[in-house]
């Protein structure tokens, strides 16, 4: 008479390769940077951009469809593309003076953002307030700055290209106002649990709006 074994669940690890992939981008971040800074790396840099750009879409892929959501991967995704997107603005504001406005702006209403989105939390207000278009939008803008801002000054292409990256991150600036002040308003009016607050959408939402 054999011995069968039970079978074993399987349980995700959060040392999973998407996690694994997150935590690659946010320890690639500071080296990019370095790179960008240095200003004769500037093809380096740009090598480094693409690579994080990857991982930025492998980690979420590869975790849907090989079934490794864990919560610390929805908790350090949006925190890896908040770090890359904040200190490559802030990088970049820091060698070009005319986007300081736009990058304060957009930095400043994050900050107001999760400021009071712990306000709400302390009352139990925030459950999930779906991502509004405009957060999506200046989210892809800020992006799109991002790089192009990079692309300019390492490539330097005509001289009637340069004023874009400020333009899409001005752009970004007036829609994250805009984005801000609708996700504000709707948690202050609509009162939810704040058991919520850390559900996989409520990240989404957060990263977006």
């Amino acid at each position: 008479m054999g011995i069968t074994s039970a079978p074993v669940k399987k349980k995700s690890s959060i040392l999973n390769l998407p996690n694994t992939l997150t935590g690659l981008r946010i320890v690639l971040t500071p080296l990019f940077l370095w790179l960008f800074h240095q200003g004769d790396s500037f093809k380096s840099a740009f090598a480094l951009l693409c690579l994080i750009g990857l991982t930025d879409f492998l980690d979420g892929t590869v975790a849907r469809y090989t079934g490794q959501v864990t919560r610390l991967g929805q908790i350090l995704d949006p925190m890896a593309d908040k770090f890359f997107l904040v200190s490559s603005m802030g990088v970049l504001a820091w060698e070009d003076s005319r986007l300081l406005l736009p990058v304060g702006i957009i930095i400043g209403r994050d900050i107001l953002v999760i400021v009071t989105s712990f306000i709400f939390y302390l009352n139990g207000k925030i459950e999930q307030v779906q991502a509004h278009v405009l957060g999506k939008l200046a989210a892809a803008l800020q992006v799109l700055g991002v790089v192009t801002a990079f692309i300019t000054h390492a490539w330097r292409p005509d001289p009637g290209l340069a004023p874009i990256p400020f333009y899409l991150l001005s752009s970004a600036a007036l829609f994250s106002i805009v984005s801000g002040t609708i996700y504000i308003v709707r948690s202050w009016t609509r009162p939810r649990h704040r058991s919520h607050l850390y559900s996989k959408e409520g990240f989404e939402c957060q990263r977006s709006v």
